[in-house]
């Protein structure tokens, strides 16, 4: 037993410990920490020692348990009790486990649809949903779960983290929809079947432009708890260079156009460049200058027809010479639908990712070697030659592809759980016969829901911005509905 205070008023070690256990929300018995293992590993254990039996065999339980990182003593009683699984000693959840699993349920949902929860909205959420359930005990004052619940919450529920999102536009995220791409990889697949190119690889192509910048700044680095962190940099704001690459599905890579910015080159700005690399100044019709170099590329021996992937930027789609030059030498040129690119242009994929990384690793070494020296352009062509040559492997180019569904032809790469963002601004549409240049992009038609009334006592709230439960309004009969606060549900 250990005393509550010696004779000069501290405290024990022991009770130091109880306390310090307790601010860090874990569980301590003399020292050590309970409730380790994870469930899921637990549940693995059992079933895994139960099939054991099913085959006839003798399971060995401490050999079960340092497979699974779980203790052998709890395996052990599992086994020979109940076979549950879950952990049966501390306090139990503030919220039921059928509650969280419905506020876990709608926060995943909503960040699907491309509107995650910060801490604090989930930390409101859960007491708005902890009073219309009726549960008291989370502060009247912050209105809000504390943090601690929160800690505790995300430990119970694994499948949610922290994590930083990815900025996704509204159009893109409205574009990138299943009616759309579906439509686009039936079109594809006609195009490639009529050109007989659906087994050939090498013939399809695509071509795309990035920008890389000479303000490098690294992304997460380690230096000294409270004091100040810097980097030094080349400049304040930096300049961006475009890159014009083109890459085909056997891994191969056409010719690579450098833009800089101005009217006159210099020469010297061509030392060190990569191979099949040429430079030209920003002006008009750059796009004509790389088709050339395009088609002088490409065999001669073989009479087969080419397919060019394109973006819908307006210098490659609407082009009349462009395509007129590629319509000549046997080259169809073929768009990706707007909005979509981010997922099924096969240069962003995965060519332009690494790139970009070791662009900016070869960067801040040279920044940091000449103690924070801009990159001017004498020096652009040596870093990007080591960057290119890095990153512009066939397995990157075959990847990007692959990675897209483009070749081999399988739209099913295309996870469902990238169109949830679309399914925000999704509205059922009136069937209305269309022009079959319409079939892929079909112009907006009235919705089937009622529209906003000008008189409503809302008039501050912004129509085109839904809240939480418009969002979750494409989900039929959705739990969360009738428990959540007035400021989310929909109103009366």
């Amino acid at each position: 037993m250990a005393k509550e205070k010696n004779k000069t008023g501290r405290e024990s070690q022991t009770q130091k410990k109880a306390k310090q256990a307790k601010n860090n929300g874990g569980k301590e018995s003399q020292g050590r920490k309970l409730n380790q293992w994870r469930q899921d590993r637990m549940r693995g254990a059992i079933e895994e020692y139960q099939q054991i039996i099913e085959d006839g065999g003798v399971p060995q339980l401490r050999l079960l348990a340092r497979a699974w990182s779980v203790p052998k003593s709890t395996l052990q009683r599992r086994v020979k009790g109940n076979g549950h699984f879950n952990h049966t000693i501390g306090r139990k959840p503030f919220l039921p486990e059928k509650d969280e699993a419905e506020l876990e349920e709608m926060i995943a949902t909503l960040g699907k649809r491309g509107f995650p929860l910060r801490l604090d909205d989930i930390r409101t959420l859960a007491f708005q949903f902890a009073e219309k359930k009726g549960i008291k005990g989370f502060s009247q004052i912050t209105k809000k779960a504390g943090y601690r619940w929160f800690q505790g919450f995300l430990r119970r529920n694994p499948k949610l983290s922290m994590r930083k999102p990815e900025a996704l536009s509204a159009a893109r995220a409205a574009g990138f929809n299943p009616t759309v791409v579906n439509k686009w990889f039936e079109k594809y697949k006609d195009t490639i079947e009529t050109l007989g190119l659906k087994n050939v690889p090498g013939h399809i192509w695509n071509c795309d432009e990035t920008g890389l910048q000479d303000h490098l700044l690294s992304t997460r680095v380690v230096a000294e708890v409270g004091a100040p962190c810097f980097e030094v940099t080349g400049g304040e704001k930096g300049q961006t260079t475009t890159c014009l690459a083109c890459i085909n599905t056997a891994g191969g890579y056409g010719p690579t156009m450098i833009i800089f910015k101005g009217k006159r080159m210099k020469a010297e700005w061509l030392f060190g460049a990569p191979k099949n690399t040429f430079v030209k100044m920003s002006d008009n019709g750059w796009i004509d200058k790389w088709g050339n170099r395009f088609l002088q590329s490409l065999p001669k021996d073989d009479p087969r027809p080419h397919l060019l992937l394109v973006d819908g930027h307006t210098s490659h789609v609407y082009n009349i010479d462009f395509l007129n030059m590629m319509r000549e030498n046997n080259v169809t040129a073929f768009s990706l639908p707007p909005h979509t690119t981010h997922y099924l242009q096969p240069a962003d994929r995965a060519l332009f990712k690494s790139l970009k990384h070791y662009w900016r690793l070869e960067g801040r070494r040279i920044t940091r070697e000449s103690g924070g020296k801009r990159l001017d352009r004498a020096l652009f062509m040596p870093l990007f030659s080591k960057a290119w040559m890095k990153a512009a492997t066939p397995l990157n180019g075959q990847a990007g592809f692959r990675g897209s569904g483009i070749y081999p032809f399988n739209p099913a790469k295309i996870n469902e759980n990238l169109f949830m963002p679309s399914q925000t601004s999704e509205r059922c549409f009136q069937e209305t016969p269309v022009a079959p240049d319409e079939m892929l992009f079909p112009a907006p038609a009235t919705p089937c829901h009622p529209p906003h009334d000008d008189n409503d006592d809302d008039d501050d709230v912004d129509s085109c911005h839904p809240h939480m439960w418009e969002l979750l309004e494409q989900t039929p009969c959705h739990p969360l509905h009738d428990a959540v606060h007035p400021a989310i549900s929909p109103p009366q």
